[in-house]
């Protein structure tokens, strides 16, 4: 976690968790794409690991309770209403790698539940954390761009395949033109840029 400031990932991490936005993969996100997250970043982009590492490390034991701090000071100043953050039998329960939330009927109206409720929220982050990174293996959000790359030999390949099934469409016009400009164009730059990549290390 060296070069990035404690207070990025506390501005992060608190306002990320009063948006509903629990885990580290999707905060990294956040602070990719969202420019209220990039502000607060201040144009740094930790990646999920690092926020992880943040949360479980450093502010495992205090997390908690700046969160419900901060939340109950929103509640006291009428910016937010508790309702909107916790219901009764609240849980998070995994589907496909993705994260859905259930809320129960009925409300929490008394600020004394807050803690409670808070304290219930984190087990569930944390247990619905540890599930993804199973899940996951380590590898980042497929949106950002971040799991997998293009090689030119994974482009030949599709290339080929495009090919051959131009051999039993030889008058598919648009699928020759796809093949053309792949082979002729898109593949030799791709080439040409991870060679220059290989010189330069």
């Amino acid at each position: 976690m060296t070069g990035y400031p404690f207070f990025i990932f506390v501005k992060q991490k608190v306002c990320a968790y009063t948006q509903r936005i629990y885990f580290s993969r999707q905060i990294a996100k956040a602070v990719r794409e969202i420019i209220m997250f990039m502000w607060l970043a201040a144009r740094q982009r930790p990646d999920f690991h690092t926020i992880n590492r943040f949360r479980s490390e450093r502010m495992k034991d205090v997390l908690e309770t700046v969160f419900t701090a901060i939340l109950g000071f929103l509640v006291e100043e009428k910016y937010v209403k508790l309702e909107h953050y916790f219901v009764d039998g609240t849980k998070i329960e995994a589907n496909a790698n993705k994260y859905t939330f259930v809320w129960g009927k009925a409300v929490v109206k008394h600020k004394a539940k807050l803690q409670e409720k808070v304290k219930t929220l984190f087990a569930s982050i944390e247990a619905a954390g540890q599930q993804e990174e199973q899940e996951e293996q380590g590898r980042d959000l497929p949106e950002l761009g971040e799991a997998a790359s293009l090689t030119s030999e994974k482009l030949e390949k599709a290339v080929q395949q495009l090919e051959e099934q131009l051999q039993n469409k030889p008058k598919d016009k648009p699928l020759k033109k796809a093949v053309r400009v792949l082979r002729k164009d898109l593949l030799p730059r791709l080439q040409k840029y991870e060679q220059n990549q290989a010189i330069l290390g």
